[in-house]
């Protein structure tokens, strides 16, 4: 791999995330979503946006799933939703995140499709939570 290689490899498919997902971001007004570009110095998750959410993205062919979540679940802490989304050559996206298996909460892998519906009930009900809490807030107006 050319120097620097990986390092492409890495920024480029954060773009291609950030590209499927910004049409939903933006329709519920939850703003834009943009690369960490302070990740390798700072450390951090890889796309930032949502303050609630640690999105994490790797698209290597050699698959770490164990090593990317615990990094993945570090860099959310206590106040984030860690999502990894990851994919190899030629393979689409996969999305590592918890979810709920009956009454347990565990670490789950789905389909990105399945990753877009969730963030999209996410958003619905964070938004309806956010005008819930406000109401008091315009009515005293």
């Amino acid at each position: 791999m050319k120097p620097g290689g990986a390092r492409n490899k890495g920024a480029s498919a954060e773009r291609e995330v950030i590209k499927l997902l910004e049409p939903l971001v933006r329709d519920f007004g939850e703003g834009k979503l943009f690369r960490n570009l302070e990740q390798t110095r700072s450390g951090g998750h890889d796309i930032i946006g949502l303050d609630w959410l640690a999105l994490e993205v790797k698209r290597q062919e050699t698959l770490s799933l164990d090593a990317w979540w615990q990094q993945t679940v570090q860099q959310a802490g206590e106040s984030r939703v860690p999502v990894l989304i990851y994919r190899q050559s030629r393979q689409p996206w996969r999305v590592v995140m918890i979810g709920c298996v009956g009454k347990v909460h565990c670490r789950v892998t789905i389909s990105f499709t399945d990753f877009t519906l969730w963030l999209q009930s996410e958003m619905r009900l964070r938004l309806q939570h956010l005008d819930y809490t406000t109401l008091p807030t315009i009515l005293s107006q």
